[in-house]
């Protein structure tokens, strides 16, 4: 689907305030419209991501505001998975 579309669906959403729309499934970063989706959906819809963290992270850092995936929970709103196989543990450890 389109950025357009993706974010057209993600503000119809009416969640609750503790439950965040969390992106994950594949590598969510990859998609090409990752960074217009995650600034303009509606400021208070929260997010979450999972992530591999096999991707840019200064681009990440430089294109995400950080109150983007702030929120309140028992759990990070970033979090990893390592895949054995997929994605190296060492670089998975540094980040």
């Amino acid at each position: 689907m389109s950025p357009d579309k993706w974010i057209i669906a993600a503000n119809r959403l009416a969640l609750r305030p503790d439950l965040p729309l969390t992106l994950q499934g594949g590598e969510s970063t990859l998609y090409p419209g990752f960074y217009r989706l995650v600034n303009e959906v509606k400021k208070e819809i929260k997010m979450d991501l999972m992530t591999n963290l096999m991707f840019n992270v200064d681009e990440f850092i430089h294109n995400v505001p950080v109150e983007r995936f702030l929120r309140e929970a028992p759990y990070a709103a970033i979090r990893v998975s390592y895949h054995p196989g997929q994605n190296d543990i060492d670089i998975v450890c540094q980040r």
